[in-house]
């Protein structure tokens, strides 16, 4: 795992390719990794779409797993990139945001505040694009939840806190 000019962000990231895909691995300690995987699961109670995000081990250290979210046929652009050119083109962000996917906008904001993610600035989402049309296709799935729950005194709070919501869903 090594720090990635590829994907952005500043945790230790490794692609590894597998028989049906590549698979991210995310690292940045065990408190990183494990609310990830805590806030996957909240997000999970929620039909949005969104990246799963699994348990590994990679050379005895606990890591995320996600497939990946492009291909050949799939971009992804960042809200950041999105806001240039909107402004350069008189297209008003939030009018489209919400033509091209309200569903999964309000609900990454809905489920960022359950799960405390304080770091969904314009580098975290954005928009997917349909390389051959240049059209969008939707907004990313939600994902990048290691930073989550800080607002806790710990983890542990979080997940006992947010235990009787998972097990009612």
């Amino acid at each position: 795992l090594a720090q990635d000019l590829a994907t952005k962000g500043c945790f230790p990231k490794a692609w590894i390719r597998q028989d049906d895909g590549f698979r991210l691995l995310k690292d940045g300690g065990e408190e990183a990794v494990n609310s990830e995987l805590l806030a996957s699961k909240i997000c999970q109670c929620f039909d949005v779409p969104q990246v799963i995000y699994s348990e590994r081990y990679y050379e005895n250290q606990l890591v995320t797993q996600s497939k990946i979210v492009t291909s050949k046929d799939i971009s992804m652009v960042s809200k950041m990139a999105f806001d240039v050119y909107a402004y350069n083109h008189d297209i008003d962000v939030m009018e489209e945001i919400e033509r091209i996917d309200k569903l999964t906008f309000y609900g990454m904001n809905i489920i960022d505040y359950l799960v405390g993610n304080t770091d969904r600035h314009p580098e975290n989402w954005g928009v997917l694009v349909d390389n051959k049309t240049n059209e969008y296709v939707s907004l990313y799935p939600l994902m990048d939840f290691n930073q989550c729950f800080k607002e806790y005194d710990s983890l542990e709070i979080a997940k006992k806190e947010n235990k009787n919501f998972l097990k009612n869903k």
